[in-house]
């Protein structure tokens, strides 16, 4: 589901507004985070630098690995949906 990002704010109230900003730049972070899962994990990315915690190697080295990464995968997917669902939400009947 893919909202919009022209949304006419000026009959929103001040906090739907805010709420509304942070909704959408929370999904840009989620899908950011999303194609660097996969960037990873087919090899073109390395985490070694920082700020990215040192377990995240382990997606490459253990053999549950896998299991984990479908799990991150469809977590970050599942919270997208829902602030998606959210965001409709607030335009369609925020005040």
């Amino acid at each position: 589901m893919e909202i919009s990002m022209k949304i006419n704010l000026n009959n929103k109230s001040q906090k739907t507004r805010e709420r509304i900003e942070i909704i959408q730049a929370e999904i840009t972070a989620h899908r950011d985070n999303i194609d660097l899962l996969n960037e990873f994990s087919k090899g073109r990315k390395l985490v070694a630098e920082n700020p990215y915690a040192p377990r995240v190697v382990k997606y490459n080295c253990m053999p549950r690995s896998e299991k984990n990464y479908q799990w991150s995968l469809q977590n970050i997917a599942t919270q997208i949906q829902l602030l998606e669902r959210e965001l409709a939400v607030l335009i369609e009947y925020g005040a």
